[in-house]
This record gives structure tokens, C-alpha cells and sequence, in this order.
């Protein structure tokens, strides 16, 4: 008996919704207080599903208003639409844990990450969103800087400002790099000579005044080499304190600004640098959360854009 294989073929697979909306009347629910979308979580979704070929979207949704089920249901529709990696970034670990908890019941499968560990393959495999912290994804070794990531959803966007710009600081602490601290002090110790502040300078050293001294850009520029080679003998690269911002600024130093105190060294960029990180890249979506967006400059400086999309934030 011959077998014509030709004729076998593989079950056909439905495809996978994008809809965020038809995604949630799939799940099986099991939070008692999920009947259906609220109102503005219904809107929301609706609005998001219009314009989600847009790189950049703002959700705005009050406090109490569903913000985390809206965030699910998209960040899960972005799985199934790219079959890439999508990433829901959270303000903490408990957030992620408080997060994962509504996740399982709203019926959404998700994986998470922090500590160093996965807890399922699920995101690796591009079937399910993995939550994680800010700090995790925007650290210099992040471990998701070379991962296929076909979107991100900023949960709590309005709160990341300071989180994304602790990773891009360079803190040289007195106590335990006191030799480095030392000798950036004393590469500024004649500017403020020459500006007639030595002793303020001094007494801030000696612990005397709480002062904290900003070194204009050019002063800082005068004196670049000598200060890479302070830093660059200092291991920082070597030092868990110290090695995640170092990543970051190595080659930029030249642009940080920096501030001496008496406790500590800080080198910072003016604005924090994330279009240079993959996320900002032209074929990746990014969604931003939020409880609260009012000030259109302070989403530039910390997301490096403002959207334009203003369908769903009407205060843009």
C-alpha cells in the first residue's frame, strides 16, 4: 500500500488575536471583581487598538480606574501581534509581584523577571509578556540590551523619571573610593581658587558647610583627561556599586555634569540618554502608563519625546 504524504498536512492554527478587547473575552477570569471593562478601560482599549501601529502612545488613566488590566491586555495583543519579545516595565519588585498577582487574575499569563531570574521561558519564547523592574531594563548591563524586543510598556511612566536617571549616575562615594574622591577634588580645587570660592570649597571638604558645588561644563572639559584617567584607574567597571552607571558613561564623560559634595562625587548627563538604548529604536512600540502626565517637558526629559498621539491623553 502506498502512502502519499503529500496530502498530510500539519492542523492549521488560528491566529492569535491583537485585539485587546477580544483578547479579554477569552480569558477565564477569576477575580470576583472582573465582570467586564470599565468604561474608560473599554475606551481606552478601543482608542489604543486605532492607533497601535503608532511608535509611541500615552494612556492616562486615573487612579482605580483598571490601568494594570488595560496595560495586560496590550502588553499580551503586542506577544501576539510581533510573536517578539515585549517587555512591562515596573517601578519595583513588589509591583511586579503585585502585577503578576492581578495578571493570574484577569486570566493573562506573564513572565517575570528580577532578582537575576526568569520564572518561566514564556517571554524567551515570545508567548508571553515578562514583567520586570526599570532598574533592571535600564541598567548598563542590562541583560535585555540584546534581546529581539518588539515593545515595551512603561507602567507608572510619570514615576521613572528619577528611576531612569539613577542608572545613568556615576556616584564616587567618599568612604569607599576615598582615594578617587580625593583626587577629583584637588583637579578643581584651582578653579575655585581662581573664582575667589577656595575657602567655601575647603570648609565643604572639611565637612563644615552642607554645600554642594556644580563645575561648569568647560571647566570640566579643561580637564577631561586627567579625570578619565582618575576614573579609568579606579575599576570602576569591577565594582558592583559602581560598574552599572560606569557602563553607561564611560565614553561620555566629557558631557556629565558634575557636582562635588562633601560626601560624594556625582557624574550625570544634563538629559538622560535613553534614545541611545534599542528600546527607542524605529521598530519598536512603546506604550506609557499612567496615573497622572501634566507636564509635557518633563515627559520629554525623561523619555527622551513627547508622543503624538493625543487621542488618548487629552491634555496633549
Amino acid at each position: 500500500m502506498v502512502i502519499d504524504l503529500s496530502k498530510i498536512r500539519p492542523a492549521s492554527v488560528a491566529p492569535r488575536p491583537i485585539d485587546p478587547i477580544e483578547i479579554f473575552q477569552s480569558c477565564k477570569v477569576s477575580d470576583p471583581s472582573i465582570n467586564d471593562l470599565w468604561l474608560a478601560q473599554g475606551d481606552a482599549l478601543r482608542e489604543y487598538h486605532r492607533c497601535r501601529r503608532d511608535s509611541d502612545i500615552t494612556i492616562a488613566l486615573n487612579t482605580g480606574a483598571g490601568k494594570t488590566l488595560v496595560g495586560l491586555l496590550i502588553a499580551q495583543s503586542l506577544v501576539n501581534e510581533f510573536s517578539r519579545q515585549v517587555v512591562y516595565a515596573c517601578a519595583s519588585i513588589q509591583l511586579i509581584e503585585q502585577t503578576q498577582e492581578k495578571a493570574t487574575g484577569y486570566g493573562l499569563d506573564v513572565t517575570t523577571y528580577h532578582s537575576g531570574q526568569f520564572s518561566d521561558d514564556g517571554y524567551r519564547s515570545s508567548t508571553k509578556p515578562c514583567l520586570t523592574t526599570y532598574q533592571a531594563l535600564f541598567n548598563g548591563k542590562t541583560i535585555f540590551r540584546r534581546d529581539d524586543i518588539g515593545a515595551v510598556i512603561f507602567d507608572d511612566a510619570h514615576t521613572a523619571d528619577q528611576i531612569l536617571r539613577e542608572q545613568f549616575t556615576l556616584s564616587i562615594d567618599r568612604e569607599q573610593l576615598k582615594s578617587v574622591y580625593n583626587e577629583l577634588y584637588s583637579e578643581f580645587a584651582n578653579y575655585h581658587t581662581e573664582i575667589g570660592r577656595d575657602i567655601s570649597y575647603k570648609e565643604m571638604f572639611n565637612g563644615v558647610s552642607n554645600q554642594v558645588f556644580w563645575i561648569p561644563p568647560n571647566v570640566v572639559y579643561s580637564k577631561i583627561h586627567r579625570v578619565k584617567r582618575i576614573l579609568m584607574e579606579a575599576t570602576l567597571s569591577e565594582r558592583v556599586e559602581t560598574m552599572f552607571a560606569w557602563q553607561h558613561l564611560h565614553d561620555s564623560i566629557d558631557r556629565c555634569c558634575v557636582l562635588i559634595s562633601s560626601r560624594s562625587i556625582t557624574l550625570t548627563p544634563p538629559f538622560v540618554p535613553v534614545r541611545t538604548l534599542p528600546y527607542f529604536s524605529a521598530d519598536v512600540r512603546r506604550v506609557y502608563l499612567s496615573a497622572t502626565l501634566d507636564a509635557r517637558d518633563s515627559f520629554a526629559r525623561t523619555f527622551g519625546c513627547v508622543p503624538t498621539n493625543s487621542t488618548l491623553y487629552k491634555g496633549w
